[in-house]
């Protein structure tokens, strides 16, 4: 997968055992950790993101922030229930508000909240339960997609 920053002209080159190359300028670094994290749940990373210098990778495990100016990890939420690994196909987000597309449904937190404690990530209610694989901001709204049928083999 790769996915350009137009904030800050980064590209971020993401292979499929999860290893990343950002380029910045001239300059490829590789950022081997989601690649090296030592967890049983997949690491395999189905979508990125972007809100001004922060990249918010969807995971197999959560939801992981990249600052594509610092180049380092900022973050890592792990949004389960009771704390559990939980696959996120696509998050967004605007100025106050996140939004996780997960194979369980839609999850949100305030950003002012400490979004690294799973109890403050609560299901988007009024939709539909099942999964979602895409989420998109859009103007003054989350857009997503949800399939009764999508299953969690679809990247």
């Amino acid at each position: 997968m790769v996915k350009f920053n137009t904030h800050n002209n980064t590209l971020l080159i993401i292979y499929s055992n999860s290893n990343i190359d950002v380029i910045k300028g001239n300059t490829i670094t590789n950022f081997s950790d989601i690649k090296r994290k030592n967890i049983t749940a997949d690491k395999t990373v189905y979508n990125v993101s972007f809100y001004n210098e922060f990249a918010y990778l969807a995971t197999g495990f959560g939801v992981v922030v990249f600052d594509t100016d610092k180049l380092e990890f900022k973050d890592t939420y792990i949004i389960g229930n009771s704390g559990a690994y939980l696959t996120v196909y696509d998050v967004a987000r605007n100025a106050d508000t996140i939004i996780a597309a997960t194979q369980s449904g839609l999850k949100s937190a305030l950003l002012n909240s400490n979004l690294s404690n799973f109890q403050n990530w609560s299901n988007v209610s009024g939709v539909p339960a099942g999964a979602y694989n895409i989420v998109e901001k859009y103007g003054n709204y989350f857009l997503a997609n949800y399939s009764s049928r999508f299953t969690s083999s679809v990247k």
